[in-house]
């Protein structure tokens, strides 16, 4: 009898022992379960939220790329606008230039202007004078009238 006993607690140990094991391994499957159902969701969400990061990178590398496309082409005009400007500057310079030379060629012809005023002023009170002397010697001016002189005037 003891021997059944024991026979009977042996098999109801085995017994116990299937039912925990299989009652542990489902309990098991179904952590696993649940832990797969959170770590696909978790692998999910992570994956939009990277392919999320990753349009907005790239949309900052485009706007990257359009600002400094946009860098360039400012770039590229300042630096036509600064060739401009020293065209513009050697052209004024030589414009500069060429009117201190007219203004000096100017004052040039003012001064010559103004000696050739004061040779007429002297030439016209000369011619005078020369009048004046001829109208009171009434022989200079026989002579002056029968110009050239003939030989035998003289």
């Amino acid at each position: 009898m003891i021997e059944q006993y024991l026979v009977g607690a042996a098999v109801g140990s085995v017994l116990a022992a299937a039912f925990v094991s299989r009652w542990q391994k489902a309990r098991c499957s179904l952590g696993i379960a649940r832990a797969r159902g959170e770590f696909e969701a978790c692998r999910e969400s992570l994956v939009m939220e990277a392919a999320g990061h990753r349009q907005e990178i790239d949309e900052g590398n485009a706007a990257a790329a359009q600002r400094e496309a946009e860098y360039g082409r400012v770039l590229d005009d300042l630096r036509g606008q600064a060739d401009g400007i020293a065209r513009l500057r050697t052209a004024l310079d030589a414009a500069s230039e060429a009117q201190r030379g007219c203004a000096h060629e100017a004052q040039r012809i003012a001064e010559e202007a103004a000696r050739l005023k004061g040779l007429a002023a002297t030439f016209e009170r000369w011619h005078e004078q020369m009048n004046s002397l001829m109208a009171q010697n009434p022989t200079c001016m026989q002579r002056t009238r029968s110009w050239p002189p003939s030989s035998s005037t003289w």
